[in-house]
């Protein structure tokens, strides 16, 4: 096994993958990048964060939130879709074949630390403090929200069916909902 490292100008604190496409989608302050790759592990260890990429050559950078920091991102199972969210609330949603924003879902100046899209993209949830909300891509705006986790939340996910929901806080809360 090879190992690459990428290491962008300004800090890339995640990364988005869908080892079908062969695409990761790395986020940093100031824009968007795909990289033609696919992620063989990516594991937080106690003293360091470690990755490992093959065929490592970026492909696009987009323009990003115009300068705001980026908190989250997502990619469609399919990988056609790609959400981004930044820390005012904003979540744009974008072509990955063409690198065209396609929608914009405006919720509360708050900042969105998590991401997930639906299995046909048509539906994305963000996780913010206190609660999970769950957006409808095609109608641009904010379809339902679950209460909790009672901290920030981290993670949200989708299941492979779009039928479930699953999303887990800093407090070490986790819970799971029926769309």
């Amino acid at each position: 096994m090879r190992r690459y490292e990428y290491a962008p100008l300004s800090p890339t604190t995640a990364c988005s993958v869908r080892p079908a496409t062969r695409r990761s989608w790395m986020r940093g302050r100031r824009a968007l990048r795909v990289l033609v790759s696919l992620l063989l592990t990516s594991a937080l260890l106690p003293a360091r964060i470690s990755a490992q990429f093959v065929s490592l050559a970026e492909w696009k950078t987009l323009g990003g939130h115009g300068g705001t920091y980026i908190g989250a991102l997502a990619l469609s199972p399919d990988g056609r879709l790609l959400a981004s969210a930044d820390l005012n609330g904003l979540i744009k949603v974008w072509s990955v074949e063409t690198g065209q924003e396609l929608k914009r879902l405006r919720g509360p100046n708050e900042q969105i630390t998590a991401l997930a899209l639906g299995p046909d993209g048509k539906i994305l949830v963000s996780a913010h403090s206190l609660k999970t909300k769950i957006w409808s891509v095609d109608a641009a705006q904010e379809a339902g929200s679950i209460a909790g986790p009672m901290a920030l939340g981290m993670g949200v996910a989708i299941s492979p069916d779009g039928k479930w929901v699953a999303s887990a806080g800093t407090d070490g809360s986790a819970g799971a909902v029926i769309l």
